[in-house]
């Protein structure tokens, strides 16, 4: 709390001291909320001062005084409106996250009518953050038991309000939501971080793509972008940070055969889970994580020849 007026300047009016310790207010509810709203106030002291000024020249006070305490209170009016403005970006800063916070992935919403976009990248998304060792995502199976919890069906995609309640009840931090739409022959890629507790915007980055065949390459970007707004240090992003392309693949449609064949794992349909890999390996020859889970599914159903085939591939 400032000093008292009273203390620093005895002829200064009382009513200046209100509007000072209004404007430092730490409860945001309490403070000024704009620039404005002290311009006002300050008028209204003016006014009243201009008001007083003419009492107290009828009973003879000097003009210098007069002047004085005018020009003490246009500079208190300079410093209160660089207080406010400082603190407004004070007090709105944009947070960073720590390496204790944990963020959930929202789905993509998918502008574009074309569904190769419905969950490869969030898959492909997931892959470049994973590699992060400053980030700490809620895991798959964690959020499925979270949307059991919340009487939802296995599987409901997490839209930007229920990815929310999700960061809520895991304690999370922040939820990333990611768009793509259509600009023309380009598609415009988004993604957002969120504070899942008051939805304010922790980062916001976007990069556009020329054709479908650079969308990997342009969700590396905003992912690597991401990360360095939440607070990530350079040092680790560039020793952690393969292309979305290099760590997975450079094939949406082996993309989105992987994870479709992930989905039915996670279902313990475990042929069926086989099907899509295999298909995504088709796609891709040098797919690893293909290979890798394909491996898996096989051993899963009995088929161990084959499963250990795919993981030396892998």
């Amino acid at each position: 709390m400032p000093a008292s007026t009273a203390h620093v300047n005895p002829t200064l009016p009382p009513k200046l001291e209100g509007i000072i310790v209004k404007a430092l207010e730490k409860d945001r509810k309490l403070r000024y909320r704009h620039a404005a709203d002290i311009q006002t106030d300050l008028q209204r002291l003016k006014r009243d001062s201009e008001s007083a000024k003419l009492l107290v020249a009828r009973k003879g006070e000097s003009l210098d005084r007069r002047r004085k305490l005018w020009l003490v209170i246009v500079s208190v009016s300079v410093v209160l409106a660089a207080l406010a403005t400082g603190g407004y970006f004070y007090f709105h800063r944009t947070p960073k996250l720590t390496d204790k916070d944990t963020i959930v992935l929202a789905d993509f919403e998918n502008g574009t009518g074309d569904p190769i976009f419905d969950d490869a990248l969030k898959q492909a998304l997931t892959v470049q953050l994973e590699q992060s060792p400053f980030l700490s995502i809620v895991p798959e199976d964690q959020i499925q038991q979270t949307i059991q919890l919340m009487s939802l069906k296995p599987g409901t995609r997490l839209t930007r309000n229920i990815a929310r309640e999700v960061c809520r009840r895991n304690q999370g931090s922040a939820v990333l939501e990611g768009s793509i739409a259509n600009i023309g022959t380009q598609f415009l890629l988004l993604l957002k971080a969120v504070n899942c507790v008051n939805g304010q915007t922790i980062s916001s980055t976007q990069e556009q793509a020329s054709d479908k065949s650079h969308v990997l390459e342009a969700l590396n970007k905003i992912s690597v972008e991401t990360r360095t707004r939440l607070g990530e240090s350079l040092s680790t992003i560039e020793k952690y940070s393969a292309p979305v392309e290099q760590a997975t693949t450079s094939s949406l449609e082996a993309l989105q055969a992987y994870t479709e064949g992930k989905k039915a794992h996670q279902a313990e349909e475990f042929l069926t889970a086989a099907s899509f890999y295999s298909r995504a390996t088709s796609l891709d020859p040098n797919f690893a994580m293909a290979y890798a889970v394909l491996g898996t599914a096989y051993y899963d159903v009995g088929e161990g020849e084959l499963g250990t085939k795919n993981l030396k591939r892998a």
